[in-house]
């Protein structure tokens, strides 16, 4: 029998003008703007019966669910269309850019791409003034690290990547939280078995059999992944070990990630947020679902959406973009001038020395 749950709600999404695929009465929506494309979809079926849910392992921006009878269930989410979650923060990126170098204020203005370091950097002068993290969503991934199984001390440990070696002051201690976990729970039927990837004597990762990732996920998670609670001043500390000052977030603003910043740049602190974060542990796939499948730590942040307060700053908004601007650039100058009154006292404590010489 079909659900008519589901042919209804493909029916208005086809009178919409979306795009979808189906998975059994799993719908996912494909749209590139996945947090206007949720926004959306929530105004369209929230009244119909369907619940928005942001604590769902199906997506990281929530689902729409609707419980009927048996078998009639349908659960709605949204995932990119093309380019992934990599590609949407460095558009975002590079957006934020654009509007502070057309905010004229005599700034060089230069991102990260996908690359490590910070977004965007800030600079005036020869000296870097700022810098900034941003996020197209708190739905999105707050950094990530993989961890490889070693056959000889029989225990997990980090992979050193140039990315965890450069921060690994700040994940050490967030990588502990996900070694200890892992110990505990992630135990190997077979270290030896076909699927696995082995060098140097560590297991890196598996290979592409789903109905292997299925196994170890029933051994390891409740699910397909585990989630650790951690403390949000590990992720402030994270992003300021990456010589950050601020964070902004799309749609919500700017956040700082220090109490002491800018005093003239008066925006809420980023751990004061009410917000819930994680490690999430998963067997990641590397090259779509048929490559190898890495063993991957997320830090992620989950939130009730009607708790989390926008900033009273944004970098996105042509008026609090020049309020910004302006109190980096005073604060620029006074470093300066404080920088040259140094220089003069130097010189002339100098000269007097000599003279008495």
């Amino acid at each position: 029998m079909a659900n008519s749950n589901l042919l209804r709600a493909k029916s208005i999404l086809d009178k919409k003008g979306y795009k979808y695929e189906c998975r059994g009465n799993e719908i996912r929506v494909l749209d590139n703007d996945r947090l206007l494309c949720m926004s959306k979809l929530q105004k369209c079926f929230e009244p119909l019966g369907y619940k928005y849910t942001s604590e769902n392992y199906r997506s990281s921006f929530g689902c729409l669910a609707l419980k009927g009878k048996k078998r009639s269930n349908v659960y709605i989410i949204n995932k990119r269309e093309t380019g992934g979650p990599a590609a949407a923060g460095v558009k975002y990126e590079d957006h934020v850019a654009s509007l502070i170098n057309k905010a004229q204020c005599d700034f060089t203005v230069d991102t990260a791409g996908q690359k490590h370091g910070c977004d965007i950097t800030i600079s005036k002068d020869g000296s870097v003034v700022t810098s900034v993290e941003t996020k197209t969503s708190l739905g999105a991934d707050f950094g990530q690290f993989t961890i490889k199984y070693n056959l000889l001390t029989k225990q997990w440990q980090p992979k050193p990547t140039k990315g965890y070696l450069k921060y690994e002051k700040v994940l050490k201690p967030l990588c502990k939280i996900a070694i200890e976990w892992a110990n505990q729970n992630m135990h190997f039927p077979n270290v030896r078995d076909e699927h696995l990837n082995i060098k140097n004597d560590c297991i890196m990762s598996f290979g592409n059999s789903n109905d292997y990732k299925k196994i170890l996920q029933s051994l390891w998670f409740d699910k397909t992944s585990q989630k650790l609670p951690i403390d949000k001043l590990l992720i402030e500390n994270y992003y300021r070990e990456k010589g950050n000052n601020y964070i902004q977030i799309r749609d919500l603003g700017l956040y700082d990630l220090s109490a002491s910043t800018n005093p003239n740049i008066k925006v809420p602190r980023f751990s004061d947020l009410p917000l819930h974060p994680y490690l999430r542990i998963r067997l990641k796939p590397g090259n779509g679902t048929t490559g190898y499948h890495s063993f991957t730590v997320a830090i992620k942040i989950s939130w009730k959406k009607s708790e989390v307060k926008k900033s009273n700053l944004s970098l996105t908004e042509k008026r609090d973009l020049k309020v910004i601007m302006m109190a980096l650039n005073d604060a620029h100058n006074a470093k300066k001038a404080r920088e040259r009154n140094i220089n003069n006292r130097s010189y002339i404590y100098g000269k007097e020395s000599k003279s008495k010489d």
